[in-house]
């Protein structure tokens, strides 16, 4: 009898020789010993090719803290240390003279505040998808800046978020977003227009502010009958989302703008046509007033318009498809006005005759 192991010179020559073969069982082959990766400490900074940052040991990720390094074409790794790159910290690339593009690796979630910030010669970023939160003024003060993707994840727009963007032209805002913050798009000073998405409920005081070149603003109509979109008011109760918006001349308000807030197009003075819903129930103090526009439709569904709501506007036509609003003293001072209303609505009779 010949012992050997399955596959051996044993078992090929042992039945040629007319003796019995046994099989042996096969070695086993010891696993090698790995040592395991020792857990990095989240309270000290580790450094790889130029880059500073930090373990998360909730996520068992990292977190960029800083770069050193002087590349034009910055593209950052989606790992360091072993470890994936799951967010970009405060200030990581700020103040960077050097960059002229960044692209961010999938994978990352969070960018936080002023990540990008004052960056003079950085013209475009590559966010991807999988991004879903962007802290305030992370692009603020870049003043070359003309391409930025934003992620269809984003819910809010963080205040300052593009403040002092000034070669930005044109932004295309989620579906998902339901908020713009203070000065999100303040001093964007090349921005032709702005689209706003159906769900957006808030946008914050001079969101706007100073977009010299905005010619046209509008905001969707939204499905939700119920859903009201605000425009934040500073400590005067003014809206100021378009102070200083000295093109604005076309705009379209969707069915979730109930209320037009005091001064909130006041001094548009290149505003032409206003489009509103009928959704909308009020106009504030100051609302038109010393704008440039000339026409304006308002439908049944306003009961009422506040002090010098179109004070200072010339030559406005004004159609009113309804009963006459309760209206607030001196809404049209020192306007020139063509008011056109029902003939046959009596609650009319008594204002037609007035002086204004």
């Amino acid at each position: 009898v010949i012992h050997g192991y399955i596959g051996s010179t044993a078992e090929v020559h042992a039945p040629a020789q007319g003796i019995p073969f046994v099989a042996l069982a096969a070695p086993v082959t010891p696993e090698p010993e790995v040592t395991p990766k020792p857990t990095p400490d989240p309270s000290q900074p580790y450094e790889e090719n130029g880059y500073t940052y930090y373990y998360l040991p909730e996520e068992q990720a990292v977190s960029i803290s800083s770069y050193s390094g002087s590349d034009q074409d910055l593209v950052i790794p989606s790992t360091l240390g072993g470890y994936p790159v799951v967010q970009i910290g405060m200030h990581a690339f700020s103040f960077k003279d050097t960059l002229r593009t960044v692209t961010i690796p999938y994978g990352v979630k969070r960018i936080l505040t002023s990540a990008i910030k004052s960056c003079p010669n950085l013209t475009s970023v590559s966010i991807p998808e999988s991004v879903t939160e962007l802290g305030g003024n992370v692009f603020a003060q870049c003043p070359a800046l003309t391409s930025v993707n934003l992620p269809s994840g984003l819910t809010a727009l963080s205040d300052a978020l593009f403040e002092g963007c000034s070669a930005l032209e044109s932004i295309e805002i989620p579906a998902g977003v339901e908020s713009i913050g203070e000065a999100a798009f303040y001093a964007c000073t090349s921005l032709k227009r702005a689209d706003i998405p159906a769900g957006v409920v808030s946008i914050g005081s001079n969101a706007f502010g100073n977009c010299t070149q905005m010619a046209v603003f509008t905001i969707e109509d939204s499905e939700n009958p119920g859903l009201m979109t605000e425009f934040m008011t500073d400590a005067a109760g003014n809206a100021t989302a378009f102070a200083g918006c000295s093109a604005l001349s076309n705009v379209e308000l969707g069915n979730s703008v109930k209320n037009i807030p005091n001064g909130l197009f006041s001094g548009c003075v290149q505003l032409a046509v206003v489009e509103v819903s009928d959704c909308l129930m009020g106009i504030g103090c100051d609302a038109f007033a010393d704008s440039g526009m000339y026409a304006i439709t308002i439908p049944e569904s306003v009961t009422a318009i506040e002090d010098n709501a179109f004070g200072g506007c010339k030559n406005l036509y004004i159609t009113f498809l309804g009963s006459a609003p309760s209206f607030a003293e001196d809404i049209f001072a020192e306007a020139e006005i063509w008011l056109m209303y029902p003939a046959s609505d009596t609650t009319w009779w008594e204002i037609a005759g007035q002086q204004y």
